[in-house]
């Protein structure tokens, strides 16, 4: 049966069934691949991974994975809906090859347009936990979350950007500072540590 309808298209239709059934067998594997590996399959975790480290560059980083993002998905996208839909013009409604191809360009480009709006949107909500920087607290007020002893650690929470943030910490001044009570950042002690004082109330 595949082989008959095959043998029905003329040349340009077998040119749009090709990019069609190619185009849509990679946008299956990829979406497919996404739900193990992230989103995207994982270059869009990779560029929210990267843009952590990569944030105090400010040097369009984010936008290079966005584009590299959009090349892949989106012209996977582009061809899938460039077959499909000229593949329709042509066989299905006789537009003739003109028409069929400026119609399926119309359509490739759309979707082109869509997968990269929506690659933009999903990268923005998954990374905006990954621009987190620690240096970031530094002045800024949180709450202990874990009792922080004299001379040992403990824990704040502090938001950042409508984001809540879990961090340890210890006691500028050496001395246990409670649960519960507000701190301030003072400096910070390592790449995962933050040391703070205490705010208002009893030293």
């Amino acid at each position: 049966m595949l082989n008959e309808l095959w043998a029905g298209f003329d040349a340009l239709e077998k040119v749009f069934a090709t990019c069609a059934f190619a185009g849509t067998l990679f946008f299956l594997l990829r979406m497919g691949w996404s739900l193990f590996a992230g989103l995207d399959g994982g270059d869009a975790g990779d560029a929210a991974s990267d843009l952590d480290s990569d944030a105090h560059h400010g040097d369009g980083h984010d936008s290079d994975h966005a584009f590299k993002i959009l090349t892949v998905t989106g012209l996977t996208g582009f061809v899938m809906m460039f077959g499909w839909s000229g593949l329709a013009a042509s066989a299905q409604f006789g537009l003739g090859a003109f028409l069929s191809i400026l119609f399926s360009l119309g359509a490739g480009g759309f979707m082109l347009i869509l997968v990269g709006y929506l690659t933009q949107a999903l990268l923005k909500l998954g990374s905006r936990g990954a621009c987190f920087r620690l240096g970031d607290c530094v002045g800024r007020t949180g709450s202990v979350y874990l009792k922080i002893p004299a001379g040992g650690k403990g824990k704040i929470q502090i938001t950042l950007d409508d984001a809540t943030h879990e961090i340890e910490a210890v006691s500028a001044d050496a001395k246990e500072i409670e649960s519960f009570r507000e701190v301030e950042v003072v400096r910070l002690v390592d790449r995962e540590t933050v040391a703070v004082k205490r705010l208002g109330g009893r030293s």
